[in-house]
């Protein structure tokens, strides 16, 4: 459980064994795969690294052009050396910081934000 929540890649892969919806996404470790692996994905697409957190490394890419440059971003910020493409989706992003005890959750904040 704990990789789901520290790998990108792990949870997304997480998600569609349990066939909970999640935008189109693939996993990059190595630049040759990266056209392939954005055609799968379509654009606009937005480019991360699986191991990060609070959008280092991140970038919203709308133009095939713009790929490489996003991909190498990501790459420079993620220990693993992989990436996630995934589809952008539209509107607000919230996100939920929650801490569970012995089964009781507690919500610790929660956070809305527009991609840049």
């Amino acid at each position: 459980m704990a990789r789901c929540f520290t790998d990108k890649g792990a949870l997304r892969a997480t998600l569609a064994a349990a066939g909970l919806p999640s935008p189109a996404w693939r996993l990059v470790d190595a630049e040759r795969g990266l056209l392939a692996a954005a055609a799968g994905v379509g654009l606009p697409l937005v480019v991360k690294p699986i191991d990060n957190q609070s959008g280092q490394g991140v970038r919203i890419v709308r133009e095939a052009a713009a790929l490489a440059d996003a991909y190498a971003n990501a790459l420079a910020h993620s220990r693993a050396r992989r990436v996630l493409l995934e589809a952008l989706l539209p509107g607000r992003e919230f996100i939920v910081d929650s801490l569970a005890i012995e089964g009781r959750h507690t919500v610790l904040a929660i956070a809305a934000k527009l991609p840049y």
